[in-house]
This record gives C-alpha cells, structure tokens and sequence, in this order.
C-alpha cells in the first residue's frame, strides 16, 4: 500500500477490496473468512499505523452462509460499523439490515455496490446519515472502461442517485487489472446540495482526496 498523505482521516476502499469481485462457488468459498478474520486484522494495523478511519470489503462466511460485506475501521483498530450487502445474487446471501454509527466525521453509513441503486435500500438510511459510504465493483457491458460513455452516460446517473440517497456520498470503484476483472474504477465525493465535488479520473489507478 502507497503511503498516505499527511492528514488523512478516512480512507474508502473498492467492494471486495483485496480479492476483486468473485461468484464462481469453489472461489468464494476458499477466500470467505469471518468478520474478525486476517482481512480485519490487516486493516486494523492500517488502522492504527495511519490514525485513520478505513472502510473495506471482505467476502464474510457466517453459520454457512456467505455475504458481501464491509466494515468501518476507527484509528484504534477497531470496527465500527459492519454491513453486509443487501441486494447480491447466489452463491451470496443478502443482508437484512442499514444500519449507521456516529463518528467524529459525522453519522456514516455503508452500503454495497448496486444497493445504492435500490429505492427499497436507500430508503432504509436513517434521516440522520452525514455520510454515505459506498465501495463498488462495477463495469459496463462490452468495452470497459469507457471514458466517453461514463461522461455522456453513466456520471449523471451515480451522481443523481447518491444525492437521493445522502447529504453526501463517498463512492470508491475498483478498478479491473485483466480482461476477466474490468471494472472501470474511479471515486466521486457527491453533496446533496452541490453535487459533484470531486473526482478521480475513470479507469485511471489514482488516489481522489477530498475536504470532508
């Protein structure tokens, strides 16, 4: 990991941050872990090294069954707020619940991916969310990334939806590294009330900082 800039109070992660997105069974299986497994305990030394929050994604095995999932690390190395991917096809399971914490950033929330894009979601943020937190792994059908596209298309969208959503949304994507794993990456920082603030350059590997 690049070392981070001096001041930096929180850092967002892509969904499923350290092993890119996996549906084959055999796969999910072999990398699902619990939620205080080694994913955890590398981001909780991160945590702690920088003085950071940091939000990430993992594939979670609980009782059986495996889900999505992401957690909110505090700079003590401990996890903050834990949530699992509501809207998500099998081999996963769904999430059952939104839930927020207070933090000295404001009342953040998690959500996964496309559950940004379901009203039945979004609408069980809590009225008091300061900051929306949403990591992805998204591409787009045939060429990806697609610069053009994402700017006469798609940006529109993700920022309309997160102003729907939130006060203000954080959207970190991962970003593809073969032609099996093509998401087209990017983050955008989105107010209610302004819209878009910031973002990083689509399908370009850079780090998008931001006031909060």
């Amino acid at each position: 990991m690049k070392e981070l800039p001096s001041g930096v109070r929180l850092v967002v992660l892509p969904e499923l941050t350290l092993t890119g997105y996996l549906d084959d069974p055999s796969q999910v299986a072999s990398f699902a872990e619990d939620v205080q497994g080694h994913t955890a305990s590398f981001f909780s030394a991160l945590a702690k090294r920088y003085n950071a929050w940091f939000v990430f994604s993992f594939i979670e095995q609980d009782e059986g069954n495996y889900y999505i999932a992401a957690l909110l690390m505090n700079p003590n190395g401990e996890i903050a707020l834990h949530q699992r991917k509501m809207k998500e096809k099998a081999p996963f399971s769904s999430g059952t619940e939104v839930q927020d914490c207070r933090t000295p950033l404001g009342n953040v929330a998690l959500l996964l991916c496309g559950d940004l894009f379901s009203p039945e979601v979004t609408s069980r943020l809590g009225a008091g969310v300061d900051i929306l937190i949403v990591p992805m792994a998204r591409c787009f059908d045939g060429n990806t990334p697609d610069a053009e596209r994402w700017e006469r298309e798609e940006r529109g969208v993700y920022v309309g939806q997160a102003r729907r959503a939130a006060a203000r949304t954080l959207i970190c994507n991962a970003l593809g590294v073969s032609e099996n794993d093509r998401d087209f990456g990017g983050a955008l920082w989105i107010d209610r009330e302004q819209g878009l603030l910031a973002e990083s350059p689509h399908g370009i590997d850079e780090l998008l900082l931001a006031e909060l």
